[in-house]
């Protein structure tokens, strides 16, 4: 793909990463030993593969049961959660949210006492991080020796591994005391895809972090300050809450048969993010920039804009053609990106619709904001036919 070239703010507010990290720390149970991170120029803490998390799985102290007792609306008496002992929890899929999840949590005081995976070496990895934790190659075994079970295997899984699992008093060994509640992780998937284990008796919900999950260890850090969204009723609910708390990181509650949509809207800050950049490098190399170059210019552009978009609102960190009411400028690109063919122009012109929408919501819009919406409109009753006619195969080799 070639294209022909036509003729030819800082604010004071912004936080680092350490400090956007140490303003979401939550407080650890004061019997918890795992020390603060130290930070690094990469972003890592010192929590490694070689440095376990050292924890002892006592009751939390006081300070953190006035913690807890405000979570739980006053289920609990100050004195009792004294005495709580903070439920066992245990994985079932060692990948990238487990990786991050259980030492997460075991570093914030809970005890992670069982993985579980389809590959034994791989719930051996993840149990070998933390103290007092067994790797299984039977989720079964997980059920039977944690309270809360967290089940993280893709999508398409959960049903198939909650129906293997058993649930309630054990008929070989009726003292056994299995976990009383069990969540999955998926931001797309409903809860009630965990009805079997509900038929038994057991307390179902959803846990999804909204965080881009590596799989390094920095992710253990970096989930700090991000948000959680649940969906459980009664005490899970608020056994949740508190794990959320624990993280550092935000409750979000959505209705239940809602996550669909909720996990399709998120895309555009995760994933769809990505596309944004890839199509700008894209564009970018055929003018003889490398993609590393291109990612090197772009990315603090992005981070930029995020910044500015947290201390001042979408509307208000808008830049660009659009922004400044810029018709000329928007209408060469316009007429540019429908010259280089395929999708290109379909896509900046999608987008520059909403970007239209939020330069409106400014207290003074652009002047000549009306002359640009029509200007895009115009360009998408070509560029979209002229999307609608290249193959898939070949869209993705431009």
């Amino acid at each position: 793909m070639a294209c022909r070239q036509p003729g030819a703010e800082p604010s004071s507010r912004r936080a680092s990463t350490a400090q956007q990290t140490m303003r979401h720390r939550p407080l650890l149970p004061a019997h918890a030993k795992a020390p603060h991170p130290r930070r690094t120029r990469s972003g890592a803490g010192n929590f490694s593969l070689h440095n376990p998390v050292r924890l002892h799985t006592t009751a939390p102290q006081e300070r953190n049961g006035r913690y807890f007792s405000s979570i739980f609306s006053g289920s609990f008496a100050q004195s009792d959660m004294t005495q709580l002992t903070l439920p066992r929890l245990g994985f079932i899929g060692a990948g990238r949210v487990s990786r991050c999840l259980a030492p997460a949590f075991a570093r914030a005081g809970y005890p992670v006492t069982a993985i579980a995976s389809r590959t034994l070496d791989s719930a051996r990895t993840v149990a070998s991080q933390l103290e007092n934790c067994q790797a299984y190659a039977d989720p079964q075994q997980v059920v039977d020796t944690v309270d809360l079970v967290f089940l993280t295997p893709p999508d398409d899984q959960i049903v198939p591994s909650v129906n293997a699992l058993q649930f309630g008093p054990s008929e070989s060994s009726p003292n056994t005391t299995r976990a009383w509640a069990i969540v999955h992780c998926s931001g797309a998937s409903p809860v009630s895809l965990l009805d079997s284990a509900r038929a038994q008796g057991a307390a179902t919900g959803g846990f999804h972090p909204l965080y881009l999950f590596g799989g390094s260890v920095e992710d253990i850090e970096r989930i700090a300050g991000c948000s959680v969204t649940l969906e459980a009723q009664g005490t899970l609910k608020k056994t949740l809450i508190a794990l959320t708390a624990a993280l550092g990181c935000h409750p979000l509650f959505i209705p239940p048969g809602k996550r669909m949509l909720y996990h399709a809207a998120a895309h555009y800050a995760s994933s769809f993010a990505l596309c944004g950049l890839a199509e700008g490098t894209r564009l970018w190399q055929t003018l003889g920039f490398s993609q590393a170059d291109a990612l090197r210019a772009l990315l603090p552009m992005l981070a930029g804009t995020l910044e500015t978009a947290r201390d001042r609102g979408l509307a208000q960190a808008l830049a660009g053609p659009v922004s400044r009411g810029d018709t000329g400028i928007m209408q060469a690109q316009l007429d540019l990106l429908e010259q280089c063919g395929g999708d290109h122009a379909a896509l900046y012109g999608l987008l520059s619709r909403r970007a239209v929408d939020l330069a409106r919501e400014r207290p003074t819009p652009p002047v000549a904001l009306d002359e640009i919406a029509q200007m895009v409109e115009t360009s998408l009753e070509r560029s979209l036919l002229q999307a609608r006619d290249i193959s898939p195969i070949k869209a993705s080799r431009q």
